[in-house]
């Protein structure tokens, strides 16, 4: 069985695989940068350049490719790694669901990681001992990140005040470090749905590692709207150190948690001159509308679609539906077929001639299986009853990964 201390290594630099100075707090760039042949390259961009040069290995399509890598699972993986799209937009161009999907990203790591140890056997200096097999300590950091995001509460976080106050307290180490910490502020009523602890000591973190390594007098955080996004960037003059590229310092900590709260953090470099910066998508919270005439469904969807970012309607008939919609622009409709008197296909024959972009996405939800019918109808997506929780969110995040 592959090393799962290897696959975890090879898993966390494809989730940075555009970041070498993450990349450089990795064991594995320590022990690659040897196999991977590239003079004048950090071990962070060594790093990058040979898992680069291993999944292009991968490729089916080549003769030699070693093992047996399915197609959809390379294309999986180099959706992931290489062009750097999301689970949910790779299971839609493929045709297979996100959690198919991340069976197959899974394979393909394993595989990938295989080529990372051959590579390593290969450049190990003879009689050396193979590495340990014990957890690292950033993958137990990673798994207790990942454990606590699952039981923190999700609320509507208040960005301007969260940003404020890691600058406020990371302007005492600045402050010790003779550097003058300066916040340029433009997000007044900014809101996002997320973990505020996590967030605030994520920021916090980054904000000291930057101290940490920049050399100069002053720093200035800059925290603005663009689009439906909030932008966190500040520029600094690094000093490399490899004291700073612990796996277990600010920095690798910082973009774990940012990484478990699914925010971007990108960190650019033209010599000296660095620049971080953080991407959160701004709170919005999408409507769904249930149309079925059970109301015990209607309040079990409700329940689970509590604490997430969506806004629900009930209606226990097409009539009700269709009064509703005269009124309101729902983003979703989940809709029950076999109703009383009218039945959903009426609402979903409405929802069809709407067309365009006012129509909202149409999840039908039936005990009648058969989706390719409510799809010829005009449906964009089917659920068989009963459903669970997981099929529900499932298909509500289809509805914002689909181009229609």
């Amino acid at each position: 069985m592959m090393d799962e201390e290897l696959v975890g290594q090879v898993r966390l630099a494809l989730e940075h695989l555009d970041d070498p100075l993450y990349l450089e707090t990795l064991p594995l760039a320590r022990r690659l940068s040897a196999a991977a042949g590239a003079k004048g390259l950090s071990q962070g961009q060594a790093l990058r350049r040979a898992l680069r040069l291993a999944i292009a290995a991968l490729d089916p399509a080549q003769d030699d490719a070693p093992g047996q890598v399915p197609a959809r699972s390379y294309q999986v993986l180099y959706r992931f790694a290489i062009t750097r799209q999301p689970m949910l937009a790779i299971a839609h161009q493929l045709g297979i669901s996100p959690r198919q999907g991340y069976r197959d990203l899974r394979l393909a790591t394993e595989a990938l990681a295989q080529v990372v140890c051959d590579l390593l056997l290969e450049t190990a200096p003879e009689g050396e001992l193979p590495p340990e097999r014990s957890t690292p300590r950033s993958e137990q950091v990673r798994q207790e990140l990942e454990q606590l995001a699952e039981t923190a509460t999700v609320e509507r976080v208040d960005l301007a005040g969260v940003i404020r106050d890691a600058v406020d307290k990371a302007a005492y180490l600045a402050q010790r470090k003779g550097i003058a910490l300066e916040l340029a502020l433009d997000v007044a009523g900014c809101e996002v749905l997320t973990h505020r602890v996590m967030l605030g000591q994520a920021l916090l973190n980054l904000l000291s590692h930057i101290i940490a390594v920049h050399e100069g007098p002053r720093l200035v955080v800059d925290a603005h709207v663009e689009g439906d996004q909030v932008v966190i960037s500040c520029a600094y003059a690094h000093r490399a150190g490899p004291e700073l590229l612990d796996p277990q310092g600010p920095y690798a900590i910082a973009q774990e948690l940012l990484r478990t709260l699914h925010f971007a953090c990108a960190m650019t470099e033209a010599g000296r001159a660095h620049r971080a910066v953080v991407r959160i998508p701004l709170a919005r919270e999408h409507h769904i509308l249930i149309v079925d005439d059970n109301r015990g469904l209607i309040a079990l969807f409700t329940s689970y679609l509590r604490q997430l970012p969506y806004r629900v309607s009930g209606a226990t008939s097409a009539a009700e539906a269709l009064e509703l919609l005269e009124h309101a622009r729902p983003d979703i409709v989940i809709l029950d077929v076999m109703m009383p008197e009218r039945d959903g296909w009426e609402v979903l024959e409405r929802l069809r001639a709407q067309g365009g972009a006012q129509r909202p996405y149409v999840i039908v939800c039936s005990i009648i299986n058969d989706p390719q019918l409510a799809l010829a109808l005009g449906a964009d997506a089917f659920l068989s009853k009963p459903v669970s929780r997981g099929q529900l969110l499932q298909a509500i995040e289809g509805a914002f990964s689909s181009a229609r």
